[in-house]
């Protein structure tokens, strides 16, 4: 690594170190030191737009809790998936349902986001990134308009949509965004003059809008976002899972790393994140969907846990 890149990487690990004390300090969990170490000090050592090898995404149904019908959430999903499938840098799957047996999503003070849990199953699919589409409940106020005496009643409702993915490799949420709009309506459940029985044809245009940014933002924050995954062990060589399909050469270089310490969050959940680098390999077998590393599971490399790519640059 030259050392430019070095001294980054140091900085990277002392920030997350800080950031990690001053998340406990201020009551923030595993989701904000995760997010603020990956979205904010990743440029500082990959600041270029062109990953070396593509990212498996697991778009998942949308976490919908608007009032709209499974049917139009779904619209919305269809909408992620034909946007980000335009990026040539990621690998799209779906999955078509949640497990009865494990709750979509867990409630933080910011919204919902995945439920952590996902990260252990994906990761052994070869998936990088789970990410989800949240439409959250619509808040609706009461407001009156007009000029005595022939003021009215009306409602103002607040759309919010937020877009967060969880990287499969730590169990950490790397991605949250939100975008929110607010508009007026008349028509209001009859049976509850402060609730509202969302009409789709009246959000539709500005869930549509919405997504699109959403997608867009997520793209770019992804590029920034170093490729790396667990391995797994096959005879005495380390695999991973993708290979041509992620566009893995018979001349691409990986890195190999131990496993660091386990870091505690506030939530009492430990997240995984990598330690020492202990060599770099090349490529001694490799198909469509599987890469089988040069590197044997012995001497040095015996403790290897995760694997990143290597880039030109480093």
């Amino acid at each position: 690594m030259k050392t430019g890149n070095l001294r980054k990487f140091l900085i990277l690990v002392i920030l997350i170190a800080l950031t990690s004390t001053f998340a406990c300090s201020a009551g923030k969990d595993v989701y904000d030191v995760g997010s603020l170490a990956y979205d904010s000090f990743s440029n500082l050592i990959f600041s270029d737009d062109k990953p070396v090898l593509k990212k498996k995404i697991l778009i998942t149904p949308v976490i919908n809790a608007s009032g709209i019908s499974s049917e139009q959430a779904e619209i919305i999903r269809q909408d992620c998936i034909s946007y980000l499938s335009k990026d040539e840098y990621l690998f799209i799957t779906t999955l078509k349902q949640w497990n009865d047996k494990i709750p979509p999503y867990v409630l933080k003070q910011y919204g919902r986001v995945i439920n952590p849990a996902y990260a252990e199953n994906a990761n052994e699919l070869g998936v990088n990134i789970i990410m989800a589409c949240v439409i959250h409940p619509i808040e609706v106020t009461k407001t009156r308009t007009g000029i005595w005496p022939f003021r009215k009643d009306t409602h103002e409702a607040l759309l919010s949509l937020s877009l967060n993915a969880l990287d499969t490799v730590s169990g950490t949420h790397i991605i949250y965004d939100v975008k929110t709009a607010d508009f007026k309506i008349d028509k209001i459940n009859p049976n509850d003059k402060d609730a509202w029985a969302p009409y789709y044809d009246i959000i539709r245009d500005e869930l549509t809008s919405m997504t699109e940014e959403l997608c867009s933002s997520f793209s770019d924050k992804l590029r920034k976002i170093p490729w790396q995954s667990n391995i797994r062990k096959e005879g005495n060589n380390f695999m991973i899972l993708g290979g041509r399909d992620i566009g893995v050469t018979e001349n691409t270089l990986f890195e190999l790393y131990k496993k660091g310490e386990p870091v505690d969050a506030m939530s009492d959940q430990k997240y995984e994140i990598f330690g020492a680098k202990i060599g770099e390999t090349g490529v001694k077998y490799l198909s469509k969907d599987k890469t089988v590393l040069a590197a044997q599971i012995d001497g040095n490399y015996k403790d290897a846990a995760y694997v990143r790519v290597k880039r030109s640059d480093d």
